[in-house]
This record gives structure tokens, sequence and C-alpha cells, in this order.
């Protein structure tokens, strides 16, 4: 027999020095003989150890921002009594499951921190004083195991959270989450009677690189796209894709000026620098409809951004065009520099004309 047990606790340790990963532990005690069993066996184990003395310390520690992933907590810590302290940290449903070890010194089995009694609190495990060493690696050894289970199961609601309110393709934010958003900000607005601009911007003559290149090619300049997007706009700026090829930028705070600034910047991202698509390169630009939110209903303010938009793709594309049709002082007046296409038809720079080419 004891041949077996050293055989199962030497394989234990060489497990437990396998394991990816020792996690942090926070040592709830007030006895310093306790403190003093404990803490080198921890960190020689590999486990960073905190140690507080009292309730009130322990509790003020698991509301830090940083889960700490075991609690060992001795049933007699002062200030709150171990059983009440167990109590209390089953109401802070916020907080992230920690595993937890209650140690006691009760055997009798009506005495209120008992084995059974410990457990309807939500203990995962219960050893008794003096501590058993070879115990209390087991039950780290379990904690280690819960927890990277718990880390794989955060992990995977994140992404599946980010999945189900994301586009696949470009990371963007997805039409429906968009429009949630939308409806945020534009509240926001009529609170604080501040401005909202919407900028629409569809990619010209998109169906033609889906059918020259293929609809990876296609997809890898969405994915560039997006990519440059990021770069440029602020971080409470709010873009998603809501289309094919077609993008909407919500900018909180942005006053024409603002919006026909960023509409350049938008326009210069898309035509400045060509998109990599297997072995060749391709130019491409972009037609941007503007509108003004007024704290009005967002799903009006996209309906007047698609007019305008489509006012800027029948002027011939790589423009902007406000809703409603601006006057010969405001964004009429705009030079070809910035997005204004003349009464007359597009008017391109030769860079611009080439960019519109898209090379086969």
């Amino acid at each position: 027999m004891a041949n077996s047990i050293s055989t199962t606790h030497d394989s234990l340790v060489r497990s437990h020095a396998r394991a990816p990963h020792t996690p942090a532990v926070l040592l709830a005690a007030a006895d310093l003989t306790l403190q003093a069993e404990l803490q080198p066996l921890l960190r020689a184990w590999g486990h960073p150890v905190e140690t507080v003395t009292d309730g009130i310390a322990m509790l003020q520690a698991l509301e830090r921002p940083e889960s700490t992933p075991v609690i060992i907590l001795d049933a007699n810590l002062p200030g709150l009594h171990g059983m009440t302290l167990l109590h209390r940290l089953q109401l802070q449903s916020t907080r992230r499951r920690s595993w937890t070890i209650l140690l006691t010194d009760a055997r009798q089995s009506g005495e209120v921190t008992g084995k059974s009694s410990a457990q309807d609190t939500g203990v995962d495990d219960v050893l008794a004083k003096p501590v058993d060493e070879f115990e209390l690696r087991v039950s780290l050894r379990a904690a280690s195991r819960v927890q990277s289970r718990y880390a794989e199961m955060a992990e995977a609601l994140e992404a599946a959270s980010f999945h189900a309110t994301h586009d696949s393709l470009t990371g963007l934010l997805n039409r429906e989450s968009l429009l949630n958003l939308l409806f945020q900000e534009t509240d926001r607005a009529q609170r604080l009677g501040s401005q909202l601009a919407f900028l629409l911007l569809d990619l010209d003559h998109f169906s033609r690189v889906n059918r020259e290149h293929g609809y990876d090619g296609g997809d890898r300049v969405l994915r560039q796209l997006a990519s440059r997007f990021r770069r440029f706009l602020r971080s409470y700026d709010v873009i998603g894709r809501c289309g094919s090829d077609e993008f909407l930028v919500a900018m909180p705070g942005c006053t024409h000026e603002d919006a026909r600034s960023m509409a350049a910047r938008l326009r210069d991202c898309v035509s400045e620098r060509p998109f990599d698509i297997l072995q060749a390169t391709i130019s491409m630009t972009a037609s941007i409809g503007i509108a003004q939110s007024g704290g009005r209903s967002p799903l009006t303010v996209l309906r007047e951004a698609e007019f305008a938009l489509g006012r800027a793709k029948l002027a011939g594309g790589a423009c902007a065009r406000w809703f409603p049709a601006a006057s010969p002082s405001t964004a009429a007046s705009i030079d070809a520099k910035q997005l204004a296409v003349p009464a007359g038809g597009p008017s391109l720079a030769p860079a611009e004309a080439n960019a519109r080419s898209i090379p086969v």
C-alpha cells in the first residue's frame, strides 16, 4: 500500500510539473503558523501567492479587476467568519469563478463549518488542518485544470460574441450591431444636443473586381480596406459593413466641415494606394454619401445618406455628395481635391483618373 501511495504521489508530482499553468493563490489566513506552513509550499510549486489576514481585506482583494483563480480560506478568518464570507462571495455574481479551498479543524458532523455545509456555499474542496501536503497538491492540480477550462470557455464565449456582432470577412460591425449602436449614438446626440454625421461609402465598380479577379480577390480588397479604415478613424467613431462593398461610418460630434474632411480622407485612403490581389495590384475609388443626424431616427438618416450616395454615383463616382443637395456656397463648391464634382460631370486629376481604372 505504501509503495502504491508513493507511486501515485510521484506520478502526481510529475503531472503537476507538466501543468501548463500554475494559478495564482489568495491565501486568506491570520494564523502565522498556517501562513509559514503554506506560503513556502505554494511558492515552491510555482504559485504566485498573496496573503490577507481578515475577511474585509479578502473582499477588497476580490473586488479588483484582475481575478484570483484560487482562494485558500481559513474558516477561522477574523473580520468576517469564514462561512459568512463564503455566503458574501456567492452574492458577488459578477466575480469570476474562483476555485475555493476551505481549511477547517471542525470534525464533528454537526459543526456549521463541516464539509456538507461548506459545499452548500459553493466551496470546491475542504481540507482539515493541519493541511496534508499531498491533499493540498491534489486540490491545486484540480484547480489548475478547472481554471484552464474556465479560460477556454471564456475565450469561446468571447469569440462567439464577436462573431455574432461582427462581419466575419472584415472584422467590422455587422449590419444589426451597427444599427443598434446608431440608435445609441442618436440618443446621445439628442441628450447632448451634439452633431452626428453619417458617411456611407461604396466602392466604385467593385463587381468588376469580382468578375475579373474572382470572389477571393474581392474579399482581399475588402479586408485591406477595413484595415485602412481602422487606422483613419477615431476610437469612438462607429464603422460597420452594411452591404457587399458598402460601409457606414457614424461620427459623433462631427460638423459639416469635419464630415467633409473625413470624407476626403476616406476617399484618399481608398484611392492613393493600390490593393494587393494575389500576384497583382488593383486601384480603386469610392463614392460617399453624407447626411447629418439632427437627432432623428437613424433609419431616416441612413436613407438620406443612401440618396446622397446615389447622387455621387450618378455624378461619375469617386466623389462625395450631401443630403440635402448642397448649396453653391457649401459642398457644391468643393473642388476635385475635396471630392466635389462639377455640374458637367466628374473631373479627376490624372492620378485619380488612373486610380479609377482597374488593371487586368
